[in-house]
């Protein structure tokens, strides 16, 4: 894998006469769902092909991408102080967060 990802980063450098910058970004989007959709309607573009849905089938279940959550907006974020909710979007942190305040009582 690294060898393709260095020819791909040299192809670049041949075309654009400088290096790809953004390698870093690459690593980190290159999971997501969002990512592969985009980088499957491209390929339907190029190809002329609008139907992209057996573009998939090449994929195993362990080549498929992680799925990254979405976090929660400002305004809804803002509309669950104000109304004294707690984020039910993520139950994992508010475990943690209840553990550590748990700990940090049992130390005093």
């Amino acid at each position: 894998m690294m060898h393709m990802i260095k020819d791909a980063c040299d192809w670049f450098k041949e075309l654009k006469k400088k290096d790809f910058q953004f390698l870093h970004c690459w690593r980190v989007l290159r999971g997501t769902r969002k990512w592969e959709d985009y980088v499957e309607k491209k390929l339907a573009k190029r190809k002329g092909n609008n139907d992209s849905n057996d573009s998939g089938a090449h994929t195993s279940d362990t080549d498929s991408p992680r799925e990254i959550p979405k976090p929660m907006g400002r305004d809804k974020a803002k509309k669950m102080r104000s109304s004294g909710a707690t984020p039910t979007s993520d139950p994992d942190a508010l475990s943690i967060f209840q553990r550590m305040a748990e700990s940090s009582e049992q130390k005093q």
